[in-house]
C-alpha cells in the first residue's frame, strides 16, 4: 500500500473514528495537530542528527578494527 494511502487512512481514523470515541467518552476538546514531517526544517534537522550519529559510529568501528 502506498504511503499516502496509509496517511489518508490514518487521518480518517483520527478525524472520524477516534473523534467518535472521544465524543462517546465526553471529551470536549479533541483536536488533531499537523504532523512534523511536513516541515523542511524538521526533516533537515533529523537528517543532520542521523548523519552525525552515523559518522561517530563509522569512526568508532574504523578505530576498533584497525587496532
Amino acid at each position: 500500500m502506498h504511503s499516502k494511502t496509509l496517511h489518508i487512512e490514518t487521518l480518517q481514523e483520527i478525524d472520524i473514528e477516534y473523534w467518535e470515541i472521544a465524543k462517546e467518552a465526553r471529551v470536549e476538546n479533541f483536536y488533531r495537530i499537523p504532523t512534523l514531517n511536513i516541515y523542511p526544517v524538521f526533516i533537515d534537522s533529523l537528517a543532520k542528527l542521523v548523519t552525525k550519529s552515523l559518522s561517530k559510529i563509522y569512526l568508532y568501528l574504523l578505530c576498533s578494527y584497525s587496532s
